[in-house]
């Protein structure tokens, strides 16, 4: 019963830490950092507590294969792109936490559901944003366009690094359309819109 109980507690902090990385991801990059050092402790302890149970879940393998393979990166990336390098693993880490933080604690569908809206509806404010940036500085931004330069993105990520924020969200809500369409109950609606925002801006920015 204790172990159940300390399991529980463990996945309602791998949930809120999840949104908590979402919400960093796109806005804070001090909140990213913390919840991102949560997630992976709360992923210790899960492999500490039911080490046959988690070793054994396929998935869970290969998000493990993922990280190795950044790791592993390192050793074959020139060193005057090592400051770039390590800007982009910090990236595809919190990106990874929060999807393998979705997909392997013990959630219900309405939690995952919460999470992955959470994680679209903040890459909508940031296109949106984009957007509006890009229309009130109309001149200035087609030069860099001119130039071969992409549209700048409000928060100072790199274009392809949000656009690939904006193609994983877009996923997470026909996956939630498709196959947990009653998990936010009156809340599909604004699932549809965020989805539709983030494909369709995904092509301008």
């Amino acid at each position: 019963m204790l172990a159940l109980r300390v399991e529980q507690k463990i996945n309602y902090a791998v949930f809120i830490l999840c949104i908590a990385a979402a919400f960093g991801l796109f806005f804070s990059r001090a909140v990213l950092s913390i919840a991102t050092v949560g997630l992976s402790l709360a992923g210790i302890v899960h492999l500490i507590s039911a080490p046959k149970k988690w070793l054994s879940n396929s998935l869970l393998l290969v998000l493990l294969a993922f990280v190795g393979w950044l790791a592993l990166s390192f050793f074959y990336t020139p060193s005057a792109l090592i400051k770039n390098y390590f800007q982009e693993v910090s990236f595809k880490f919190s990106v990874f936490g929060i999807f393998a933080g979705v997909f392997t604690a013990q959630l219900s569908q309405r939690q995952k559901a919460v999470i992955l809206l959470c994680f679209s509806g903040f890459a909508s404010l940031v296109a949106l944003g984009t957007l509006y940036n890009y229309l009130t500085h109309y001149q200035e931004i087609n030069e860099l366009i001119s130039k071969s330069k992409p549209i700048p993105v409000i928060t100072g990520y790199f274009h392809i690094s949000f656009s690939l924020m904006l193609g994983f969200s877009v996923l997470a809500m026909l996956w939630l359309l498709l196959f947990n369409r009653d998990s936010l109950g009156q809340f599909r609606w604004f699932m549809i819109l965020s989805g539709s925002i983030n494909f369709i801006l995904i092509h301008v920015i």
